[in-house]
């Protein structure tokens, strides 16, 4: 039953899509932040993107399997299966909101989550109408694990923070594909209420919402229950912090050299590059008194030939 709704909706899907983008062309150009890595992939030096917001770019491979389990069953559970949209999902919000009078409930999938991300518009019926077509037009140009990537790379985390991968950087100091279950939880909770759910400001609540969520997996064996358990005892150690901003002068080339390319991947070697920065600064404070402010190292792996410092 399901592969045969899962087929009727890959053909409504490609049918509007390609309709529609003969009449209303939908482009996906997000901006995103300028991230210099370092040889072992860890983040050397970030720039904020021409809007002033850090969005880092996050690849596939840096969506983990606890981390999509946990988005798709908190935000839409049949992702895989519908072209877009979830019908049975809007006839019920449409029946709840007319009943009540009130917007009681929605029926956003994560594909048109990420039209509204592109595209912000005031809430209104209409408005909804637009991102359902687009939405048509998104699942007719990306495959389901592309959407899912727009929407980690898209999703506001409050301030000027967007997407997984930024929120896991600045918030717990280390990239999305090595996050705990209880930290994956509290960055996937966050954006429904960004401003009330903040790391570092209000870290009681957002426990108190994470484990509440911890225990719906739990009843739901969403994982196992031994590591529920140990998310749910896991204290939060997350708190507001700036971006690295090492190798100043190679980041600041690369980005010129290479603008609009979300990663910059460089043969620097981190430890060897702070101290490198360490001890150059130590140096040149001794040589002030000789008018000598500044200096200029480059370390190479003889071997290699690789610049490991600069």
């Amino acid at each position: 039953m399901r592969a045969r709704f899962w087929i009727w909706g890959v053909c409504i899907s490609l049918g509007l899509g390609v309709l529609l983008d003969c009449l209303f062309p939908f482009r996906v150009q997000p901006r995103y932040s300028a991230l210099v890595e370092a040889a072992d992939g860890s983040m050397l030096h970030a720039f904020l993107n021409e809007e002033d917001k850090w969005r880092l770019y996050t690849e596939l491979d840096e969506i983990s399997p606890t981390l999509r389990k946990t988005l798709i069953f908190k935000e839409d559970r049949w992702f895989y299966w519908h072209p877009g949209v979830n019908p049975v999902a809007v006839v019920r919000a449409l029946f709840n909101n007319t009943t009540t009078g009130r917007r009681t409930s929605g029926a956003s999938t994560i594909t048109m989550q990420v039209v509204r991300l592109l595209e912000p518009r005031p809430r209104t019926y209409a408005n909804k109408v637009v991102e359902i077509l687009r939405a048509f037009q998104l699942e007719a140009h990306f495959s389901k694990d592309e959407i899912l990537q727009l929407y980690l790379n898209l999703v506001p985390y409050g301030s000027n923070i967007e997407g997984i991968k930024s929120a896991s950087w600045l918030y717990f100091q280390k990239p999305p594909q090595i996050l705990s279950l209880a930290e994956v939880t509290a960055l996937t909770i966050i954006p429904n209420r960004p401003n009330s759910l903040q790391p570092g400001r209000s870290n009681a609540y957002l426990i108190q919402e994470r484990n509440r969520w911890l225990r719906r997996f739990q009843e739901e064996h969403l994982f196992d229950q031994a590591i529920v358990a140990d998310a749910l005892s896991e204290p939060l150690q997350a708190r507001r912090s700036n971006a690295p901003q090492a190798a100043p002068h190679l980041a600041l080339r690369l980005k010129k050299e290479f603008p609009g390319q979300p990663i910059l991947r460089t043969t620097l070697v981190p430890a060897r590059q702070s101290a490198l920065e360490r001890l150059v600064k130590n140096y040149v404070s001794r040589l002030k008194v000789n008018r000598i402010q500044n200096a200029a190292v480059l370390v190479i792996n003889n071997r290699t030939m690789a610049v490991e410092a600069t």
